[in-house]
């Protein structure tokens, strides 16, 4: 291969690569200055012959292949218009001869380009696929509040950062790192990248939001020892879910950690309910400050953020009742958004580094609930009496219970069996939406009840940890056997089952299983005032040419499943007929998939999975796979993902799937705030003339709720303008509006090179855009305060 690239680069077509912006080498290009070979200057006319002798073979070579593959319900004929409309000057007239029509009958494919091999790309190494879908919010994140910060504040827009950011993520995006098909060694130096993305977005969304939080006005707080906590929501539709702000508080040794009672006020005053969760944690001593006499504990509150705005934010207030707590008062050391790969289960982490307390302080941003895997990690390792953790992340094994099998020898008990006490009828997760039961034989779902509209949703257990062989391919990174749902694998063994919350915002049930030499730990979490049902996972995986999914067998009975796509939606068939349609048995899809029929569909939801398989009764999620080639050790060690099942009536467009799907992926981010802080960062404020925000403030609506906001950055071209881009959908015309208490206002559309197009769909006042469906659209904005 490097013999054949040397030969390339010496050959006289080996091109002589200059960087430019995109709008520039068009322009170049239609001027034809860029067709230059080893210094050569080859003429357009030149250049347009091997354009038209490469599109006349390339039609002789559609039509043939289209009669071979017999694959008439997908190919119709259709007319081209001939690229190009400007006149052709009189030296290329010989270009002209064989094109004197205007339009050519050339086949249409109208279908997905679905490549029938490499299927095993939408899972191998599963690290991969996580560092994507985090750093790709983390990015949306930073660009979004770094430009509301600059709108709102004056301070320098980090341009430079956030473009250096995106390259790494889009080199990663290669097709042998992103599928998870290279060697180990390219592995070491794209975890760098992805790392360093992770950091450096961080720090933006970090200062964004604290030099945001500098212009609001905070109400009145209901007690003296109030803390200001300042909720964000990065989506542009009102939302309200569950919150988790982590807090370490300095604390008497002498006293328990649940001496203390936490208050949560909205900004109105009023009391609004949380719990306490975490309470259990150790007390660790303060020998930094050299007082025996104080620790450190770290606890987690959850309340109800409701009614957050688009793109926007709502100031709460926390108040605790000062019994026991130093006189230095409670200390607030929250965890940063992190992300943590695959770890080496030889090699575990530091508590710490799975999101355990450190002493460290770090960011003073949280994430919520829905996407905090480190919290959910450390549930594992709370101390208990049963399982003593002196260094080891993973406690001793307790002989209470079964010996693992002797075929599949596990030397250490990768995480703390619960212990089944409770009466089998307590196994049942119920609010106002669902009431879901847990087998206590099984750890599978025996019961999804829909209480809003009375329907069972599982026609079987659910949530079943299928396992099959996956071997026997040449290409083992690429390929998922296509017969290995011939060779299916023992099920899972139960290994316990315990409540960890029974909260009344929040209930918790854990279940631990052993497949062969793994086991997974799951947490069915069902939250107040939410109708999702969410599986937070952890695995320690030590399989070879193993594949398991997470299978859901669904009261319904559809035709088709639909899946989202880049800014966009894909319908797929459950009843195959045709040869294309029967090669689709793992296909894929990005945050969501959908089953519905007429009346009623479930949606599974994931946080970074990306293969799914589908039947007119059941949906399956693809967790894992475990080939040995090129890279021999891929995925072995620990893994944590979320997905999460959502019953609906009506289609995924009434049941606003798309929004859900985002919310899991996107969650609400806090700020702990205290108005001595407000005076620190005006100081680096550089025009403090600009208006102040409110305590409720909504910085971006785009006032249809079909619209996906996918960017607001900073205009390449003109400094104080700014791009919104988002897309339609649902397939729906929609229109454009925009709300914003910074101003904002629309100056004109732009492409995708943010040049100014002319838009038929504006009104007259250009205040209102029409959309249509599945459209991606980009303005040119300014603020106008």
């Amino acid at each position: 291969m490097l013999q054949v690239a040397r030969r390339w680069q010496k050959s006289p077509f080996f091109p002589k690569l200059e960087f430019t912006t995109a709008s520039e080498y068009l322009l170049f290009a239609k001027r034809g200055l860029l067709a230059k070979v080893s210094g050569l200057k080859v003429s357009r006319l030149k250049v347009s012959r091997l354009f038209a002798f490469a599109q006349r073979r390339l039609c002789r070579k559609r039509g043939l292949l289209a009669k071979v593959a017999g694959c008439v319900e997908n190919l119709s004929v259709g007319s081209v218009e001939s690229v190009g409309k400007e006149e052709i000057r009189t030296e290329e007239r010989e270009g002209k001869k064989g094109q004197s029509q205007t339009t050519k009958e050339i086949p249409v494919w109208n279908d997905e380009l679905y490549l029938e091999f490499h299927r095993g790309c939408y899972t191998t190494h599963a690290d991969q696929k996580r560092y994507l879908r985090r750093c790709e919010g983390l990015l949306y994140q930073a660009e979004l509040f770094a430009a509301l910060k600059t709108i709102a504040t004056g301070q320098a827009y980090p341009k430079t950062e956030l473009e250096e950011a995106w390259k790494k993520v889009l080199f990663n995006q290669f097709h042998d790192i992103l599928p998870g098909t290279s060697i180990p060694e390219v592995f070491v130096d794209a975890n760098q990248a992805w790392q360093e993305v992770e950091e450096v977005t961080g720090k933006i969304l970090e200062e964004s939001l604290n030099a945001i939080a500098s212009k609001i006005t905070l109400p009145p707080p209901p007690k003296p020892n109030a803390q200001a906590i300042i909720v964000f929501n990065p989506l542009n539709w009102e939302r309200s879910e569950l919150i988790a702000v982590s807090l370490a508080i300095s604390l008497a040794i002498s006293l328990p950690v649940g001496s203390v009672e936490w208050e949560v006020y909205d900004c109105f005053g009023e009391k609004i309910i949380s719990q306490v969760t975490h309470d259990q944690a150790q007390q660790i001593p303060n020998h930094d400050n050299n007082n025996d006499n104080l620790s450190y504990a770290q606890i987690e509150l959850l309340f109800l953020a409701s009614n957050i705005p688009s793109v926007g934010y709502r100031v709460f207030w926390l108040c605790s009742n000062d019994v026991g707590v130093a006189d230095s008062g409670y200390d607030f050391a929250p965890l940063a958004p992190q992300f943590w790969g695959v770890q080496n289960s030889q090699s575990p982490p530091k508590l710490g580094d799975l999101g355990g307390f450190t002493k460290t302080k770090q960011s003073r941003i949280h994430t919520s609930i829905q996407q905090r895997h480190d919290v959910d990690l450390n549930l594992e390792l709370r101390p208990d009496s049963r399982f003593p953790i002196p260094d080891s992340r993973f406690p001793i094994p307790d002989s209470r219970f079964p010996i693992p099998d002797s075929r599949f020898p596990i030397p250490d008990s990768r995480f703390p069996i619960p212990d089944s006490q409770l009466p089998i009828e307590d196994f049942v997760l119920e609010n106002q939406y669902l009431r879901v039961v847990v087998d206590p034989e099984t750890g599978d779902l025996s019961s999804v009840f829909d209480q809003v509209n009375q329907r069972e949703v599982l026609s079987g257990p659910g949530n079943q940890l299928q396992a099959f062989e996956d071997s026997g391919q040449y290409w083992d990174a690429w390929n998922i056997d296509p017969n290995y749902a011939d060779h299916p694998l023992p099920s899972t063994e139960l290994i316990g089952i315990e409540w960890i919350e029974t909260g009344v915002l929040r209930q918790r049930l854990r279940v631990v299983r052993r497949l062969m030499r793994s086991q997974f730990s799951q947490d069915y979490i069902l939250s107040a005032e939410s109708p999702v049902l969410k599986i937070a996972t952890t695995v320690d995986w030590q399989e070879r040419h193993v594949l398991v999914k997470a299978a859901f067998p669904l009261a319904i009975d559809a035709d088709y499943v639909s899946y989202e796509m880049p800014c966009g939606v894909i319908q797929r068939s459950t009843r195959p007929q045709t040869p294309a349609e029967q090669a689709k048995w793992e296909v894929p899809a990005l945050r969501w998939a959908d089953l519905s029929d007429q009346t009623y569909g479930v949606s599974l939801l994931n946080d970074c999975k990306y293969g799914y398989d589908a039947q007119a009764s059941q949906l399956r999620l693809t967790l894992l796979r475990s080939p040995t080639w090129p890279d021999p050790e891929t995925d072995q060690g620990i893994h944590q993902f979320t997905y999460a099942l959502y019953p609906h009536q009506g289609s995924w467009r009434s049941a606003d799937t798309i929004h859900l799907a985002y919310q899991l992926n996107l969650p609400f981010l806090s700020l702990l705030w205290s108005p001595a802080n407000s005076s620190i960062f005006s100081n680096n404020v550089s025009n403090n003339s600009r208006p102040s925000l409110p305590s409720t403030g909504q910085l971006l609506n785009l006032s249809a709720k079909t619209l996906i906001l996918i960017a607001l950055k900073q205009s390449e071209h003109i400094p104080d303008q700014w791009i919104i881009r988002c897309y339609e959908s649902h397939g729906e015309s929609a229109n454009l509006s925009l709300v914003s208490d910074l101003g904002l206002k629309i100056v004109h559309p732009v492409d995708l090179l943010e040049r100014p197009v002319s838009l038929s769909e504006a009104s007259a006042d250009g205040k209102v855009v029409k959309i249509e469906p599945w459209k991606i659209t980009s303005l040119a904005v300014k603020s106008i305060i």
